[in-house]
């Protein structure tokens, strides 16, 4: 935001700081008098210099100065002539100039001089007052008088090393205290006066007052050039008053920011202010003049204004500790330097205070257009001119030709104003009286002219998360009953409702119902954090319930980070989830997983268990045999994440190499492993319940080189989808019976008990855990008879299918066996699935549909519905990919928008063969992962040196393009494009030829999505990455391949801006969610994603748009060096 305005009594309260924000006050708006607390003066006084010099001679004047421009007349001048010089050096008082109480000086003997100072008594205090444009701002103000401890008997000891060593440490790091913070943890203690700490307190320093000033001028009326002026002085039993130094600092940097904290000031000795501005008596040296202690001084106190991250690899205990020993000992040495340092410190605001001074027109005028914006005129006469002049400067430009401009000529004048982008109040007040007047009254018959409708077509075009000025909802609100016809007018209608008005938002709920029905994409732009009113909610949850069962699991993600949204935890989103999940077993255990990785996260997790704890209970109480048999698979889902937990947990703690790994982890999960349970499991598959698990390969398993250690598993799986309307027979974690199920039908389940230890003994009694039981002993005991509940393709048992996986909706991470893996055939397991479900009945290439997930409707049979579970496919594998120490959720929402985008261009016709393998993550640190046969980009190019090379392995044909099969080039082209757009679009970084994977068909896909959102740890990213190679592989860039590639890539963008504001909405909804891209600043990352998309332009636009990022990548020389570096990193890791 642009500010925060202080509470009524200026900075004395503040609001936290949201994060992404910038909050600060502007001075004009602190009603606040000026305050400077004086703490301390260091170093030698010029007399105690003076007695340690000894004889007399050895004495003189250490400058003669004169005034200039800006001094204060009212304080004396060292003489030029030579007659001055007796007089100051005969000065007993402790300076180099005497000033008797009559004003002249005192002759004397200067070994006389320097007797007496040990005999003399001498107090210091500070003048100080404020000055803008050489002038006096209100009063002087002065401390009192503080007891001088730079004595001669200081002196002496301090000449000679034996300082009390009691003043070592008493008072720790001074000024840099408040920013290094106590160093026990506690507070900061001040020594009692009288004991020896305090009197080592008093020992490091000249001179303590620890007094606060405070001044009658206020922080509002402080011109942007406000000095704080500093004058030192000393009074002598006997000798009078004398000038010591003084010292002149700006209040305001040079951005316009009120200094505060501890300022350490350097004094200039015997010398009178210099109140011009630029002054020539400046309190701080520049930072390059600066000692080590002073810079890191300079760093400690923009980490505490804020303007470093907090922490850092520099800042820890060592450091702070060595930062403490430093100041420590530069106040041990200031003990006999010979120059002075005042020590101040100024109040700290909740925020930072900017300069802001209110301008009027008539003030600028008389500025005249030669004045600088600056608002230094300290040769200005005019009073009107200087006080102009000084308002003037709120934020002076770098740019001379922009800010000041060249005398005698037209300036521009910068300020800041902070209600910039906000409405009128004033407009505001109109806008709503004239719509209370029109409130009570709806003309359905009000229709607008051609100008209005062409107004009302621009706003409806605006994406969903732009925010709607006074006119445009005026004008949405004026002809709100014209538009209930069109679906897309309702997000925009509801954005001009004041629901705080309640007779108004009772007629806009009134009018909503009245509504055309929505899209899926505008009900989920209703469930974001911009609306928040309960009945706009329960629209969306409505609209939401007509849509299609698959649609919806589509956004089940981001349903679930909706309910962040909701004013508690039994909205009716939560309750409409559960219901369609006890409904849907697959949505069930998709929303269970969703869940489950929320629990532990401090702001949502309540909530994510307690509606985790609503779907349990739904399912065992109400969703009947089908809900017990969920509720079981998610329990022995569970129980195999933490299986494989505890196996790498094993590996990672005996630091084994990955060979070893491998064999290893082959002895954890074999039959007598200490996971051997994991040989007999069945259980649908975490990342598709369509696919049935059943049983581990040890022997096909394995360890991929990587700290992190992921397994590659294998699995048997079964010929058909698991059928949740028949009461499993299913065995647990450890190979017995589902314990839900038999506690809820004791008698039948202890009868099916038997039948299945029948079966299952005869399944393995001849096979070992590495290989598979035979089909056909298999169909002959799950034999039964029945008909299928589909339609589709009718196969014959003794006419098997050919697509050995046609009872299968899906297929995710399904691959053949490696060979020699089984005894029996896919034809035959697929056979007696097809006997077992009713002999020579039909059977479904989807399966039997239940919400179109593949379970059986209630009442009808479905497939071994009177047997056991269905025979397991031999020929056929599902690989998975098991990860542990790594947050999968990011990498799951990237590849969801993938899948998603994958379905738009597919509606559209156009299959860009993508390969957007599926992700679940199973906790914050933890998950699943499809594996896909595939071979890194880098990898490819090492060893075959050419793309056409590795694919001519497995596509080679003579006749064909380049020697390859047709096909193969045209896929590994469409991929190209498609991820090249769906990359760009996403801001997907760190992109390298080794998370760019390649497939043996020519499918080329991206993997590793670490950086999203033009995050990138390379500098200078191509906008898409689109090496040489993957040109070479097309034909070069004149080739029609290449031609093609481009046709692809801007026919698909255009495709996917059409979507563009379904593609936000899922991302606005993931605002809360724990993905840092997103979560650190949404409307930032809302708002790089919308200009990818590049809304402002038309379709051709847009594809001239896209050739151009295409040719910008395909020419860049920075990635090629890039690579190249980071090919030489890997090598030497």
């Amino acid at each position: 935001m642009w500010g925060s305005a202080p509470p009524p009594r200026g900075a004395a309260a503040g609001t936290s700081r949201s994060a992404g924000q910038f909050s600060f006050y502007v001075s004009c708006d602190i009603n606040l008098q000026v305050r400077v607390k004086v703490s301390e003066l260091q170093g030698l006084l010029p007399s105690t210099r003076s007695h340690l010099a000894g004889p007399a001679g050895c004495l003189g004047l250490l400058a003669d100065h004169t005034a200039g421009l800006g001094f204060d007349a009212t304080w004396p001048h060292v003489s030029n002539s030579p007659a001055a010089a007796p007089g100051a050096t005969a000065a007993t008082g402790g300076s180099v100039i005497g000033i008797s109480a009559a004003g002249s000086t005192e002759a004397g003997n200067g070994t006389k001089a320097g007797a007496s100072v040990s005999n003399s008594t001498s107090a210091l205090y500070v003048t100080a007052w404020l000055t803008s444009c050489g002038d006096t701002l209100g009063l002087e103000m002065e401390t009192a008088y503080t007891r001088c401890h730079g004595g001669a008997a200081r002196a002496s000891a301090t000449a000679s090393g034996t300082a009390n060593a009691g003043m070592k440490g008493a008072v720790g790091g001074g000024a840099l205290e408040p920013l290094l913070g106590p160093r026990d943890g506690g507070a900061v203690r001040t020594p009692a006066p009288g004991s020896s700490a305090a009197r080592g307190a008093e020992g490091d320093a000249t001179a303590r007052w620890n007094e606060w000033l405070t001044f009658c001028v206020k922080y509002r009326d402080l011109p942007r050039d406000a000095q704080l002026v500093f004058v030192v002085a000393e009074v002598t039993e006997g000798h009078g008053e004398a000038l010591v130094g003084s010292s002149v600092m700006p209040l305001f940097s040079k951005r316009g920011r009120l200094k505060t904290g501890p300022q350490r000031l350097r004094v200039w000795e015997g010398v009178p202010p210099c109140t011009a501005n630029p002054s020539s008596t400046p309190g701080k040296d520049p930072l390059a003049h600066r000692d080590r202690l002073g810079r890191l001084e300079h760093l400690l106190a923009r980490l505490q204004r804020g303007e470093m991250a907090p922490g850092g690899d520099w800042l820890d205990s060592l450091t702070l500790g060595e930062i403490r020993r430093l100041s420590q000992l530069d106040r041990e040495a200031w003990l006999t330097r010979p120059e002075l340092r005042l020590t101040v410190v100024l109040p700290i605001f909740p925020y930072p205070v900017l300069s802001y001074q209110h301008v009027s027109y008539m003030a600028a005028v008389a500025a005249g257009p030669g004045t600088s914006g600056t608002g230094l005129a300290a040769t200005s006469t005019a009073s009107s001119k200087k006080d102009a002049a000084a308002a003037l400067g709120a934020l002076p430009s770098p740019d001379p030709s922009v800010s000041g401009g060249a005398s005698g000529t037209g300036s521009i004048i910068r300020l800041m104003d902070p209600e910039v982008g906000r409405d009128n109040p004033a407009e505001l007040k109109a806008q709503k009286l004239a719509r209370g007047l029109q409130r009570g009254v709806l003309d359905r018959d009000l229709k607008p002219n051609s100008e209005e409708r062409k107004k009302l077509q621009a706003i409806l075009k605006l994406p969903p998360n732009k925010p709607l000025h006074a006119e445009e909802r005026a004008l949405l609100w004026r002809f709100r009953a014209s538009l209930t016809s069109d679906t897309r007018a309702l997000t925009k209608f509801l954005q001009c409702v004041d629901w705080s008005d309640a007779a108004e938002a009772k007629q806009a709920a009134e009018l909503m119902r009245q509504w055309a029905p929505i899209s899926a994409a505008d009900a989920l732009e209703l469930l974001s954090p911009d609306f928040r009113a309960e009945v706009v909610r329960d629209h969306a949850v409505q609209a939401l319930q007509n849509h299609d069962p698959d649609e919806l699991s589509q956004y089940l993600l981001q349903l679930v980070q909706a309910l962040r949204y909701e004013a508690g935890d039994g909205s009716r989103l939560a309750r409409f989830l559960v219901a369609r999940a006890a409904e849907d077993p697959a949505l069930a255990i998709q929303l269970h997983w969703y869940l489950f990785c929320e629990l532990d996260d401090p702001g949502f997790g309540q909530r994510a268990r307690a509606l985790h704890t609503s779907l349990q209970d739904t399912l065992e109480r109400r969703a009947g045999h089908v809900g017990l048999a969920v509720k079981d698979t998610i329990r022995r889902q569970v129980d195999l994440v933490k299986q494989l937990k505890a196996v790498i947990r094993e590996l990672k703690s005996s630091k084994i190499k990955a060979a070893r790994a491998t064999e290893r982890l082959r002895e954890m999960v074999s039959e007598s492993g200490p996971c051997g349970e994991l040989t007999a499991l069945r259980v649908p598959l975490p990342l598709d319940p369509n696919i049935v698990l059943a049983g581990i390969v040890p022997k096909e398993c394995a360890v991929f080189k990587s700290a992190m250690l992921p397994l590659r598993l294998s699995f048997r799986i079964e010929a058909a989808p698991f059928n949740w309307r028949s009461q499993p027979l299913a065995a647990d974690g450890t190979g017995g019976l589902t314990r839900g199920l038999a506690a809820a039908h004791p008698h039948q389940h202890q009868h099916q008990h038997h039948l299945h230890q029948q079966h299952h003994m005869h399944l393995t009694r001849h096979h070992p855990p590495g290989g598979s039981p035979s089909m056909s002993s298999a169909a002959a005991a799950s034999g039964g008879s029945g008909s299928g509940s589909g339609s589709g393709h009718h196969h014959s048992l003794h006419a098997p299918p050919a697509d050995p996986l046609v009872l299968l909706p899906s297929r995710t991470g399904i691959l053949p066996a490696p060979s020699g893996a089984g005894t029996g055939g896919p034809a035959a397991a697929v056979a007696a699935a097809i006997a077992a479900s009713g002999g020579a009945g039909g059977a479904s290439h989807h399966g039997h549909s239940f919400s179109h997930h593949g379970y059986g409707h209630p009442g009808e049979p479905g497939p071994l519905a009177q047997g056991g579970p269905a025979p397991i496919l031999e020929g056929y594998r599902c690989w998975l990919i098991y990860k542990k120490g790594d947050d999968l959720r990011q990498d799951h929402f990237i590849l969801q928008m993938i899948s998603l985008m994958d379905r738009m261009l597919k509606r559209e016709n156009l299959d860009l063969r993508l390969t957007p393998y599926k992700v679940l993550p199973t906790s914050c640190d933890d998950g699943l992962l499809e594996f896909v046969p595939s071979v890194p980009l880098s990898a490819v190019l090492a060893e075959h040196r050419t793309i056409h090379r590795f694919l001519a392995l497995t596509q080679a044909d003579p006749t064909g393009p380049f020697g390859l099969r047709a096909e193969a080039v045209e896929t590994f082209v469409r991929s190209c494009a498609g991820y090249c757009v769906m990359t760009y679009i996403l801001g997907v970084g760190d992109r390298h030829l080794d998370n760019l994977m390649l497939t043996n068909d020519g499918r080329l896909f991206h993997i590793d999505f670490g950086y999203i959102l033009g995050n990138d740890p390379k500098p200078f990213p191509p906008p898409m990455k689109l090496c040489k190679e993957m040109i070479e592989a097309m034909g070069g860039q004149g080739s029609e391949y290449y031609k093609q590639f481009r046709m692809f890539a801007c026919e698909a963008y255009n495709i996917l801006r059409k979507r563009a504001d379904l593609i936000l909405s899922l991302f606005h909804l993931m605002a809360g969610a724990s993905i840092e891209a997103i979560r650190g600043d949404p409307e930032k990352a809302i708002l790089k994603l919308q200009d990818k998309f590049r809304l402002d332009f038309d379709d051709e636009a847009a594809v001239e748009w896209m050739q151009g990022l295409i040719n910008e990548s395909a020419t860049a020389l920075l990635p090629q060096l890039v690579e190249t570096t980071h090919r030489w990193a890997q090598y030497w890791r």
